[in-house]
């Protein structure tokens, strides 16, 4: 009778290790090359599910639009946050070392022939960006947006590159690779040549979210061997990261 008792109680242990093992993280919509959410991958997601693994736990993800990912953090049963700017949350205790970078852009069509040498220069044009960007991008770009003409934020960022070609915004705001990446899939596949990248925005570092902040400190030790392994690498490779 003891023998059984200890083994029920040896797997009802190896169940809840099971259970703890297993992380809920929030995650923005889809975001090619870094989010592809229909195939749960993507450089981004395969990223932190790499690391997540080397940390003895697996990622389950679930998506949400960017503008109410912060927000989820306080939803019970989330773990973590993907994508997280320390603009967004100022706690930075629960926050990893960035894990990866985004390269913001304007963007604008090639025949207007727009002067776009600095964030402030944006304040004169129409512009739509993705979610948060008044705050991710710092005062500079806030106060554009607060001058400009007409400003809106979009959460399905694959409508952004169709707002610039049928001229219903002036500027897109946007990572570049995105921006490539939902061009592919639009109407105006091809048509690189016809818009104008502006390179004005600095390098925007994003780290994760951890509720438990034991798993802060976790996640740093596995990312740093991950960067420097040749499955991170070989993961550039597979989004042209390289």
């Amino acid at each position: 009778m003891v023998v059984i008792n200890r083994i029920v109680w040896l797997l009802l242990l190896s169940f809840s290790i099971q259970a703890q093992q297993t992380l809920t993280i929030v995650s923005s919509v889809d975001k090619p090359p870094y989010i592809l959410q229909k195939e749960n991958s993507g450089f981004e997601i395969e990223l932190v599910q790499a690391v997540i693994q080397g940390m003895g736990k697996s990622a389950e993800i679930h998506y949400e639009n960017y503008g109410r990912t912060a927000k989820m953090f306080e939803v019970q049963g989330i773990d973590a946050i993907m994508t997280a700017s320390q603009k967004v949350f100022t706690d930075t205790s629960v926050l990893t070392l960035p894990y990866i970078n985004y390269q913001n852009v304007a963007i604008s069509l090639a025949e207007n022939n727009l002067k776009i040498e600095k964030v402030a220069d944006l304040a004169g044009y129409s512009m739509v960006s993705f979610q948060l960007a008044d705050k991710v991008l710092g005062q500079a770009f806030l106060k554009a947006a607060m001058s400009s003409p007409m400003y809106a934020q979009m959460g399905d960022q694959s409508k952004q590159p169709g707002m610039l070609f049928r001229k219903r915004t002036d500027v897109l705001v946007m990572d570049k690779m995105i921006f490539y990446a939902m061009l592919k899939q639009s109407d105006w596949a091809g048509q690189i040549d016809k818009v104008k990248i502006h390179p004005i925005f600095p390098v925007t570092a994003y780290s994760m979210a951890f509720k438990d902040k034991q798993n802060v400190s976790l996640f740093n030790a596995e990312l740093i061997k991950f960067l420097a392994s040749n499955d991170y690498m070989e993961l550039r490779k597979k989004y042209d990261f390289d």
